[in-house]
């Protein structure tokens, strides 16, 4: 039986409110999702390595996750730690890419914290 369905085309999306402007990475070339560009690399970050799950804190403890970025070169790590304080917002959410090839027409929030 042949495939007769649309295709689903899914995208990571990461936003960091940094100090020196909104940071939007995404995992593929780019995309738009709520009038806002997204793209694979930032400037000082670079692109996103991985991220581990976010995971919620038990009594005291505060939720804790990790990503790790490939900075571009010559990026340092004193950089790095600078451009992303402690506390910086971070949100994510795993979306659907509509039939224009750009926009996220559907997207589900993962974490914000």
């Amino acid at each position: 039986m042949p495939f007769n369905g649309d295709i689903l085309t899914i995208v990571g999306l990461l936003k960091l409110d940094l100090p020196s402007g909104a940071a939007r990475l995404c995992d593929g070339a780019f995309c738009d999702f709520a009038s806002e560009r997204y793209t694979s690399d930032h400037a000082v970050l670079g692109t996103v390595a991985g991220l581990e799950p976010v995971e919620d804190g038990g009594g005291d403890l505060a939720p804790g996750g990790e990503i790790t970025f490939l900075p571009p070169d010559g990026v340092t790590a004193l950089t790095l730690m600078a451009a992303v304080p402690q506390g910086t917002r971070i949100r994510g959410w795993l979306g659907e890419i509509g039939g224009d090839g750009k926009t996220v027409t559907n997207a589900k929030p993962l974490f914000d914290g």
